[in-house]
């Protein structure tokens, strides 16, 4: 099955454009200060010329790929059963113990081999719509994963049952000991909490820990609305390059320090409760993101013509679906998310790559975006709109379920891109992980 229309196709198979560009407005600050620099040093002297540009992408993918596998290794790891003196309990017991040193370097891997690949497109001359198709789509997945990580890192289980003094009402609390979380009823009684005080307290670091990806996926979203409208690509003054080592930073401190350096009160009220330092550095990324978000959208609404204006916010309805459909899931089940957080957190990003993905296939082929096509039905709404259709019905258990269409969006998502891959080389007539002649020889053709 294609998720390529067939004027896309069309387009592609006639594509005149044999040195391809993409430019991204550098307003980073680490990018423009340190990283670009390091980028340009890194590049030509680590990495071969016969290395093709979406084998870096593809490799730095990986990488975040192992440090979420690693993630998910330390958050099981004390209820998995391995033999005490198996080979097998040793490597799981030192990937958990450092977890928060090896996840940093996995992702400085990434950002540095996604900041080098499309230099290396540029040396090699092999620039291809596939390869921005393929960076993006990555981005898309691996911002994810960082937002995800970052609730980890600040201490998952602080996070999702407080202090008695402050737990949600309905969610769960320490035991006397403090120890271990005791789950209560699985419903958000939304109304108690707001009879009482330290409101902001007792909501927020529910509201941070699941809104982190859904408030930079609409940065990242709104950024790429822009560029299919404006061709301009821009994602606010603190950008993806400093949230990431912001994150990465967060990590070492966890590691060196340990989780308790973020539960250190910033400022305290009777009615917001206590606003300690890992809820100040969420706060920080959202606002920067909320602010990427209001200049993309304003930018088009002010200097695009009025049927731009009306398709940007067309292009915006998947993402409003998908934002609620994951919003009312954490509402009605936050005991199952806190439970299964990793699920969770895979569930809601591999969808958001099937959204951002048909976006930037429809701006790299010159076609509209199919809003609510196929792929965006079958690999975002339905699974999320399944469960929460099960809140009211219950046909399932709730865990189970939630596992089951974390592997049916895992299956999709593969399916996917691997169809995208496919049809973009076949259109291209180039090949996907090794170094493309054919469009320098499709230029000198030309001339």
């Amino acid at each position: 099955m294609s998720y390529i229309s067939r004027e896309g196709a069309l387009y592609l198979q006639q594509f005149p454009n044999t040195s391809y560009k993409f430019s991204v407005e550098n307003k980073s600050l680490s990018e423009a200060f340190v990283l670009n620099s390091f980028w340009n040093w890194f590049t030509p002297r680590f990495i071969p010329e016969c290395i093709a540009p979406n084998m870096v992408t593809f490799v730095g993918f990986m990488c975040v790929l192992g440090a979420w596998a690693l993630q998910c290794i330390a958050d099981v790891h004390p209820a998995m059963v391995v033999h005490p003196q198996s080979h097998l309990h040793s490597l799981l017991d030192f990937l958990a113990t450092h977890c928060y040193l090896i996840m940093p370097i996995l992702f400085f891997a990434y950002q540095t081999l996604d900041g080098c690949d499309g230099k290396q497109a540029r040396r090699t001359k092999n620039s291809t719509p596939l390869g921005e198709i393929l960076d993006h789509g990555v981005d898309a997945i691996s911002a994810s994963i960082f937002m995800y990580s970052l609730v980890y890192s600040l201490d998952k289980q602080y996070i999702f049952s407080t202090s008695p003094t402050y737990a949600p009402v309905g969610i769960g609390q320490y035991s006397d000991t403090g120890s271990n979380l005791v789950t209560h009823h699985n419903y958000f009684n939304m109304f108690s909490l707001l009879t009482q005080k330290a409101i902001f307290s007792r909501i927020f670091n529910w509201i941070y820990a699941c809104s982190l990806q859904l408030v930079f996926a609409w940065a990242f979203f709104a950024a790429h609305v822009q560029h299919y409208h404006r061709s301009t690509f821009f994602m606010a003054e603190l950008g993806a390059c400093d949230l990431e080592n912001l994150i990465i930073g967060c990590q070492l401190v966890r590691y060196f320090l340990g989780e308790k350096v973020f539960h250190f009160v910033l400022y305290e009220h009777w009615l917001v409760g206590q606003i300690d330092l890992g809820a100040a550095i969420v706060l920080i990324i959202i606002l920067s993101t909320i602010g990427g978000v209001l200049q993309s959208v304003i930018d088009v609404l002010v200097n695009a013509d009025r049927p731009r204006r009306q398709s940007m916010l067309l292009q915006f309805l998947p993402l409003i679906v998908y934002t609620l459909l994951g919003t009312f899931y954490v509402l009605n089940h936050p005991v199952i998310v806190a439970h299964n957080f990793v699920t969770y957190a895979t569930t809601m990003t591999l969808p958001f790559g099937v959204i951002l993905t048909t976006l930037n296939i429809a701006r790299v082929t010159e076609q509209k975006m199919s809003v609510f096509g196929f792929q965006i039905f079958a690999g975002a709404l339905v699974p999320l709109t399944l469960l929460n259709v099960n809140a009211w019905l219950q046909f399932c258990d709730e865990s189970t379920l939630l596992f089951g269409v974390c592997m049916y969006c895992l299956v999709f998502y593969v399916h996917f891109a691997s169809s995208i891959i496919g049809a973009f080389c076949g259109a291209l007539k180039i090949s996907f992980l090794s170094i493309n002649p054919v469009p320098q020889a499709k230029a000198e053709k030309a001339q």
